[in-house]
């Protein structure tokens, strides 16, 4: 930040002024340490302390600040300031205080030698506690930084107007003569003050002298005139007054009241700053609050006038927030309301409390050209100086009443649909009942006549005519199957299932071994891993399992060794069975249709079947909310996936 800069450029320059001092005094260059004649001159172990602390004033300024160095250098300079103060106190000679220029400095003190001044002891102990205060992680350091900057900014204050106004007490002792604040050091606390102050150029002093509120403003007016009028009073009353001592109490007098009105500026223009700025914050955080609210908001007082509204209720209402502001409530709903909305208004005023207005009822909006629309309000009240006030939380809901609408519509429209299932469902188990019965019999006759055909006047047959029969007797067994599959797939789309805790495993070797005594000569390797339980319907799951396992074995059959794989995995959304086989496979472009009722991708004379068993297991998994797929590759075998959900109880 190039405001903290200025601190450190601050600490650089007083730095360098030091190293002139030291300088000066190495090769008795009187300007370099005593600018203005007969005054008290800067001591060599005063500009060593000084340098310390604009040290400490660089290492702040910058980015990453190594504070323990700061604390060091901070408390070793308060150490060595109240060490030569109890020096003074005793009454101690000189030691410490030469550093090298023993000679030079013996010949230019009477008494104290090279020791600095009381006055620079405290304004450097002042200075040192500031910079330590800043290094604190205290929440009211910045409160601290400014006291003690404020304090050391008295001494060296007091002297540059002494210098300014040539009043001797301001700067030096009476009664010990040279000994007092030079005006080089002056200048060098009051740099170290300033950079102190504009650390953080947000807050404290610097933070006033910079606001853009009254308080800032008021300051940056009164302060020159606090340090200009003074300093003139002053030089008019060196010309105006020949006695030298009421001269010398008047610039004291003078000094003191500038003091105090520098005091006060900074007293009242903090003070106002603060205020300010907290009203304004406190308003451009009511006002965010409010623009940010999803609802249109208003305040009401007492006698139902607007005296607040948020951009939200600009939108909604189409009025301008000046044509909102003062209006009567009454204005944003329809006339024929208005004389009931008073007569509520006046009730809430007498009993407010935190409430939904209308309930119960219907509200209607009013907007400015004249649209009327329903809301839901919510009523708050606020107790402030100028009474009761009531925020109002006003919400649009045309869209919701237009979803109830539909939803509405859509349960009619449910309530009629499931009557048309209901009849249809009537009308399957007639034709189920019809097919099972009427369409048997015949089947049954057909039958029957065939075999006696066979069996008793097969002599009187020809092989044609034994052929044709044999092909009838076939065709209705397989017509008679087609009607269990069908009646089957019926019953499963409506009747009822339990689920209970089904041990997998033992029904899946239990359905192979069935399926296997019709086929005992085939050779077939059945792998079957370790599969988990699941909860499902034991007799619609065991017909999944038949209906899987004989596709791998019938689509296996052209195969002089069938690999017949049933294992499990653990799917995002339940347990996945697999039964995977080396037959003959599909062509997954027909993937959409293996699944389908009467859907086959093979003719009779390659495999016999009638294209509703996959059907049967896709609807009994859909039935356990579950789902059912196939991979597969021509000539290479097939594996059809099924899954579980794992919440399948619930």
């Amino acid at each position: 930040m190039i405001d903290k800069k200025v601190s450190g450029y601050l600490g650089i320059v007083v730095l360098i002024g030091c190293f002139l001092v030291l300088f000066g005094w190495n090769f008795e260059l009187e300007l370099f340490f005593i600018p203005v004649p007969e005054s008290p001159s800067i001591t060599p172990f005063t500009s060593l302390l000084i340098g310390l602390l604009a040290i400490c004033l660089i290492i702040l300024s910058l980015e990453k600040a190594h504070k323990g160095i700061v604390i060091v250098l901070a408390v070793f300079a308060i150490l060595l300031s109240l060490w030569l103060g109890l020096k003074y106190i005793l009454r101690l000679p000189s030691d410490i205080e030469f550093l090298w220029m023993r000679g030079t400095l013996e010949s230019r003190f009477s008494i104290y030698h090279g020791r600095p001044s009381p006055r620079s002891l405290i304004s450097v102990v002042l200075i040192a506690l500031a910079l330590l205060a800043s290094v604190l992680s205290s929440r009211n350091k910045e409160k601290m930084v400014t006291t003690f900057a404020l304090l050391a900014w008295i001494i060296p204050w007091l002297a540059l107007f002494g210098y300014a106004s040539n009043s001797n007490p301001f700067f030096e002792f009476d009664e010990l003569p040279r000994i007092g604040v030079s005006l080089i050091s002056a200048i060098f606390y009051l740099f170290l003050i300033t950079g102190l102050v504009w650390l953080n150029p947000q807050t404290g002093i610097a933070g006033l002298f910079r606001s853009s509120f009254m308080g800032g403003r008021l300051t940056r007016i009164l302060i020159p005139v606090a340090v200009i009028g003074p300093l003139l009073m002053s030089w008019i009353s060196q010309y105006m007054t020949m006695s030298t001592d009421s001269v010398n109490a008047l610039y004291i007098n003078w000094g003191l009241a500038s003091l105090v009105f520098i005091g006060l500026v900074l007293i009242g223009g903090s003070t106002i700053n603060e205020q300010d700025f907290k009203l304004v914050k406190s308003q451009q955080r009511l006002k965010q609050f409010l623009d940010v609210a999803p609802d249109a908001m208003i305040f009401v007082n007492e006698e139902g006038t607007i005296s607040l509204s948020n951009q939200q209720m600009e939108r909604l209402f189409g009025y301008t927030k000046d044509e909102l502001s003062s209006m009567k409530v009454e204005q944003l709903i329809p006339g024929r309301f208005g004389g009931k909305h008073r007569e509520h208004r006046k009730k809430f005023g007498q009993d407010p409390k935190m409430r939904s207005m209308g309930a119960g009822m219907e509200l209607i909006g009013l907007k400015k050209g004249g649209l009327e629309f329903p809301v839901e309000v919510s009523l708050s009240p606020i107790e402030t100086e100028e009474g009761v006030l009531v925020s109002a939380a006003i919400r649009d809901i045309t869209q919701s009443k237009e979803v109830e609408r539909k939803i509405i519509e859509l349960n009619h429209d449910l309530e009629r649909r499931a009557e048309e299932v209901l009849r249809s469902n009537k009308e399957l188990e007639a034709f189920s009942y019809s097919v099972s019965h009427d369409l048997r019999a015949p089947l049954r006759a057909i039958a029957g006549f065939g075999n006696k055909l066979v069996k008793k006047h097969s002599d009187q047959l020809d092989e044609e005519g034994k052929r044709v029969v044999s092909v009838m007797i076939k065709n209705t067994h397989r017509m008679g199957q087609l009607i269990d599959d069908i009646l089957m797939y019926s019953r499963i789309s409506r009747s009822g299932i339990t689920f209970t805790k089904l041990n997998l495993h033992d029904m899946i070797l239990e359905t192979y071994q069935r399926l296997m005594e019709g086929e005992p000569e085939r050779n077939v390797i059945f792998d079957i891993a370790e599969i988990p339980p699941i909860y499902g319907d034991r007799a619609t799951i065991r017909q999944v399992l038949i209906n899987l396992i004989s596709n791998a074995l019938k689509y296996t059959r052209t195969r002089e060794q069938a690999n017949i794989a049933v294992g499990s995995q653990e799917g995002k959304d339940g347990i996945i069975i697999f039964i995977k086989d080396n037959g003959v496979g599909f062509d997954t472009r027909h993937m959409d249709k293996i699944f389908g009722v009467f859907q086959r991708l093979h003719g009779d004379e390659e495999f016999e079947g009638n294209g509703v068993g996959l059907a049967i297991v896709q609807r009994i998994i859909q039935r356990h909310n579950g789902k059912v797929w196939a991979e597969s590759e021509l000539e290479k075998g097939s594996t059809f996936y099924f899954q579980i959900p794992h919440n399948i109880r619930a």
